[in-house]
């Protein structure tokens, strides 16, 4: 269950939708992202990322082991740092990523009757043969 985790990225856009939705600058929602020192790739690249300029950061995102969805958000800070207005964006944002987060959840729970059989077949399948084994071994040596 350790693959099952709020993204950073969505912990990000709910930084800064907060920041927004208190007045606040989209800088001072960066700013506090990054004091959550989460260790996760998302969080170093964002690091870096952020004090790029918006081209610097399309000529280097090709070579950026990110998902489309956590590259768009730091486009999207990008944006919200030069002036133009986010909110909307992040709204459907939002929206999007919950839905990934679900669907990987189910995906985890989907699987979880199948691993849970490893140690029923393991374990406790071999005792039961043996609890049935060992009376049918002693009639056989008496």
């Amino acid at each position: 269950m350790d693959d099952i985790a709020i993204p950073a990225a969505l912990i990000l856009l709910w930084d800064l939708k907060r920041a927004i939705e208190t007045q606040k600058s989209i800088q001072t929602g960066i700013q506090q992202f990054i004091k959550r020192k989460l260790n996760d790739d998302f969080t170093k690249h964002f690091e870096i990322l952020s004090t790029m300029s918006e081209s610097e950061f399309q000529q280097r995102a090709p070579h950026i082991k990110l998902n489309v969805y956590q590259k768009n958000l730091i486009l999207l800070a990008m944006k919200g740092l030069a002036g133009n207005g986010i909110y909307p964006q992040l709204i459907r944002f939002e929206k999007e990523l919950l839905e990934i987060c679900e669907d990987d959840i189910e995906k985890h729970t989907q699987l979880l009757p199948l691993k849970l059989q490893v140690p029923l077949l393991g374990l406790i399948f071999p005792a039961l043969m043996m609890i049935l084994l060992i009376p049918v071994v002693n009639m056989l040596s008496l």
